[in-house]
């Protein structure tokens, strides 16, 4: 139904949007590298953690108890962890302190890749030192986060459901990018590897 539905947009997602930001943290590996290992450890990578934290919350969905649903009514998200991680005590509330600063790890290359892609827009952005374009995404976000803190999940449905149709629309670029205008012999005869940095 609607969980498994947000099951399926999460694990597709997840991996799609990581396009957007894999040549940023890639671009270091050395040239030798074949892309096929490049391909197994970066899916690896991606495939394990985000599946497994997808079927422990399909699992978790299972539970009877109405403890659970009341916890989620008071609390969010928040709440139903904290129910979830009690039955450990203090070892639970360690757990959940680790995963509320995991949203800090979680959100620096994000941040980061923010930076770069305000500078990607032209020379005159390029022109603003990164530390500033990171700067300004990490107040902006912080500054939704703060405002929207008491609708978290809703303003997270509705976000989901945008960003699968902006999915939708980079895949269709990328695509045509890749195998109509830069593929050998295309419009733009190939890719010109040594105008990376060129506006």
């Amino acid at each position: 139904s609607i969980h498994i539905h947000h099951f399926k947009l999460n694990l597709i997602l997840s991996f799609i949007q990581w396009a957007t930001v894999a040549a940023d943290y890639n671009c270091r590996l050395p040239s030798t590298i074949s892309p096929t290992r490049i391909f197994i450890l970066t899916f690896l990578g991606l495939f394990i953690p985000i599946t497994f934290v997808e079927i422990l919350g399909a699992a978790l969905m299972t539970i009877q108890s109405p403890a659970y649903p009341a916890a989620f009514a008071s609390g969010g998200t928040g709440g139903l962890l904290a129910q979830t991680l009690s039955p450990w005590g203090g070892f639970g509330k360690f757990l959940l302190t680790l995963l509320a600063l995991s949203v800090v790890a979680n959100n620096i290359p994000n941040t980061y890749s923010a930076g770069l892609s305000a500078q990607a827009l032209g020379r005159p952005f390029a022109a603003i030192p990164r530390a500033l374009w990171t700067l300004a995404a990490f107040a902006a976000y912080t500054v939704a986060g703060v405002v929207g803190r008491e609708h978290f999940s809703t303003i997270l449905s509705n976000f989901l459901a945008i960003l699968g149709y902006w999915t939708a629309f980079f895949v269709v670029i990328v695509a045509e990018e890749h195998y109509i205008f830069r593929r050998k012999g295309g419009v733009l005869g190939g890719y010109d590897l040594d105008a990376y940095d060129d506006f």
